[in-house]
């Protein structure tokens, strides 16, 4: 799936409809307690919360078993997908393409490495 094709509205197969609707629950649950918190907007244009959400994408699509994971544009393009899920289309792709600069910082390391891992024990959690 390429990126100029997410305007067109294209069904999404069940399994990574799956896999986004658990990104998006695990984000909402973090959202609603730091949305009350003073500075919130720009904290969540940080390099941080980018790779935490980036993260928990990157994770639901690989325990989902998502076709292309690893792929860096079919990955990208999975996280960008999650992001208009969970922010909406006028915002969701700018704050993904955006979120790409910030890759090489450790504070989006951090954050994509602890999104990923609370998304996995979230799963966890589940199955048992």
């Amino acid at each position: 799936m390429a990126f100029w094709n997410f305007g067109r509205k294209k069904k999404l197969d069940v399994q990574t409809k799956a896999a986004i609707e658990k990104g998006v629950y695990i984000i909402n649950l973090q959202m609603q307690s730091a949305a009350v918190h003073q500075g919130f907007d720009s904290v969540f244009h940080s390099a941080y919360v980018r790779g935490y959400l980036t993260g928990v994408f990157m994770a639901s699509m690989q325990a989902h078993e998502i076709p292309g994971y690893g792929d860096d544009t079919k990955t990208m393009a999975f996280v960008a997908f999650g992001l208009v899920s969970l922010i909406g289309e006028d915002h969701g792709l700018t704050y993904a393409l955006a979120s790409l600069r910030f890759q090489d910082e450790p504070e989006f390391f951090r954050g994509n490495f602890e999104g990923g891992n609370e998304l996995v024990d979230f799963m966890n959690q589940r199955r048992q």
